[in-house]
């Protein structure tokens, strides 16, 4: 199987954990290759030229937004067989269903179908509906993201394909100060859906924390080569680390916190139970953060307690939520899609 990666920003853009160097575990099972959006609009390319030159069994569109005040990656019909697109189709084993199309998978790292009114118009053919996805005839979604844990969405069939930690989080020897670190975005103030503000939460949580004088920051973190460099040693570095769910939806950070060693301060989020069991692996603040800093507090003090948390969560990870364990699952995902086999839901409750 050869699969094809494309997402709007040349690969070295991207972080080399979560998104697309994630991606790149495929190799590790067959034949994987990644094209930039940007090359696709130099060469002025339609999907004709990227299957005469690819020839992929399956493509991946990962994130395939349009940053701000740019035009999406791909505009409705751009992978619609029924056009300039036709030799896509019949891609598929003998017996699937005329004009299927090669398939066709895109990877959510947010529920972009329920951000209308967060996007510039420039976005709006991508975002707030469902138009871009039916009308480029996605054969599957794959969201890294909870997102209710539903298994389709309008008729395109859904899986949830959580986030994991690599190898080079787990813990190694080195002295951690009695603080709780973060490491991430905070300075967003736009809403993301139904009211609720990017970060909101998150920066009210590090202002108590901040004010409390618990708080250690890594600004260094914020750049591509910090996340790179600095960020895997700085999640080692402090007993505990901050992260938030705007959403309900637990982001790729807590698991590399968790594998860290690092007690995970959180709030509540969705399938917590599917994803970790009944292990005390992290600690919960409540969603308006009124407890955050007696909770920091709390973890900070005992000794014991801390590492009860931090061996259950390194144990946890391990066990489940390694990229190894990971890529294989979306492995599994792509060659039942192109077998037209049934998907499997693992995670889904």
């Amino acid at each position: 199987m050869k699969v094809l990666a494309i997402s709007h920003l040349p690969e070295e853009k991207f972080s080399s954990r979560q998104h697309l160097g994630f991606l790149r575990l495929l190799s590790n099972y067959c034949e994987y290759e990644f094209l930039s959006g940007y090359t696709i609009f130099q060469n002025n390319w339609k999907a004709v030229d990227i299957y005469d030159r690819y020839r992929p069994d399956v493509v991946i569109l990962y994130d395939s937004h349009a940053p701000k005040g740019q035009r999406p990656l791909f505009p409705v019909g751009f992978f619609s067989p029924n056009d300039a697109t036709a030799r896509w189709a019949g891609a598929r084993p003998i017996g699937s269903p005329p004009f299927a199309g090669l398939p066709k998978v895109v990877m959510l790292e947010v529920d972009f179908w329920k951000m209308a009114g967060a996007n510039p118009p420039s976005s709006q053919e991508v975002f707030g509906n469902m138009q871009w996805y039916t009308s480029n005839q996605f054969d599957l979604i794959i969201r890294r993201g909870c997102f209710k844990g539903r298994k389709d969405v309008d008729g395109i069939p859904s899986v949830w394909l959580p986030f994991s930690a690599s190898n080079e989080f787990f813990p190694q020897t080195l002295k951690r100060i009695q603080k709780v670190g973060f490491a991430g975005a905070f300075a967003y103030n736009k809403e993301i859906t139904d009211g609720i503000i990017a970060y909101g939460q998150r920066r009210k949580a590090m202002q108590l924390l901040e004010d409390a004088k618990l708080l250690v920051r890594c600004p260094e973190c914020r750049s591509l080569n910090g996340s790179r460099e600095f960020y895997p040693q700085f999640l080692r570095s402090t007993v505990m680390s901050l992260t938030s769910a705007e959403v309900r939806s637990i982001h790729g950070k807590a698991f590399e916190i968790m594998a860290s060693g690092t007690v995970l301060l959180t709030p509540d989020f969705d399938h917590k139970h599917a994803l970790f069991g009944d292990t005390e692996c992290f600690v919960e603040y409540k969603a308006d953060c009124s407890d955050i800093v007696e909770k920091a507090k709390e973890i900070l003090t005992n000794l014991k307690k801390q590492a009860r948390i931090s061996e259950n969560a390194v144990e946890v990870i391990k066990k489940y939520h390694t990229s190894e364990k990971r890529i294989a699952e979306l492995y599994e995902h792509l060659s039942n899609l192109v077998s037209n086999k049934p998907l499997t839901h693992r995670w889904e409750v």
